[in-house]
């Protein structure tokens, strides 16, 4: 691969003491390639699980000059913008996406943040954590309600971000939404019109029961297994795609 090297930081919360949070600025550096996405998406790309594991750290806001919009444009993201969490709305989600042309492809980033300093705001993602099958309906349709309910009121923005045309999406979240994008990128090939994803998710809890789950391969979900939150729910569902067991 041709690659881009260059300088990455985030910010991380962290507590001296029991008492004490500061926010500490974390520096990195990074390599990433175009041609990463000139590949088959069902092969396992360790290059672009480490470029995603530092982009969902540096996309946790959606000020105009934070670290994520700095990254991705050093990675040659040309336009960036961002959904609002900030609402009433209980079912909905927050994400940063940037677009540019890679070779004869429009290329899509699309980082789902997980991660947000007011309490209200978090308050609503453990409560999306949490509602697991649609309340007041006997019964469940397969996959995580709330879950599947944030990609429903998202997923037609993301399929519009292509302009119409084929295009390519990366698309990366953690946790709660590592959890969102692993069923964003379950449907999106659909409704974006046959558009070749690759997706890499950290941490994510079960989205779908195990008999719906499918075969995809394209999606690559890495998960430390002695982690409690990467097994809820605990009756028998998993993720779309491909587990990768990190221990």
């Amino acid at each position: 691969y041709e690659h881009i090297f260059g300088d990455v930081e985030w910010l991380s919360t962290y507590k001296e003491s029991s008492s004490d949070t500061e926010k500490k600025t974390i520096k990195d550096t990074f390599y990433y390639s175009d041609d990463w996405f000139s590949d088959d998406p069902s092969s396992e790309n360790k290059e672009l699980a480490l470029a995603s594991m530092q982009l969902i750290a540096s996309c946790v806001s959606d000020e105009a000059d934070n670290t994520g919009a700095a990254f991705l444009k050093d990675m040659g993201f040309d336009e960036v913008g961002y959904s609002n969490f900030d609402s009433n709305d209980p079912d909905d989600c927050n994400y940063t996406w940037a677009s540019k042309t890679a070779g004869d492809t429009k290329l899509i980033a699309v980082v789902m943040q997980s991660i947000n300093d007011d309490w209200e705001m978090r308050n609503k993602a453990w409560k999306q954590n949490f509602t697991v099958n649609e309340p007041g309906v006997a019964d469940p349709s397969g996959e995580h309600y709330a879950y599947a309910k944030a990609v429903e009121k998202i997923i037609d923005d993301v399929a519009a971000l292509s302009g119409g045309s084929p295009a390519t999406y990366w698309i990366t979240g953690h946790s709660r939404c590592g959890a969102i994008a692993n069923v964003l990128a379950a449907k999106l090939p659909e409704k974006a019109d046959g558009a070749k994803v690759f997706a890499y998710t950290f941490e994510a809890p079960a989205t779908v029961d195990a008999e719906a789950a499918g075969n995809i391969k394209y999606i690559h979900n890495y998960v430390c297994s002695d982690d409690i939150v990467t097994h809820i729910p605990l009756w028998g569902m998993t993720r779309y795609g491909v587990t990768h067991d990190l221990k």
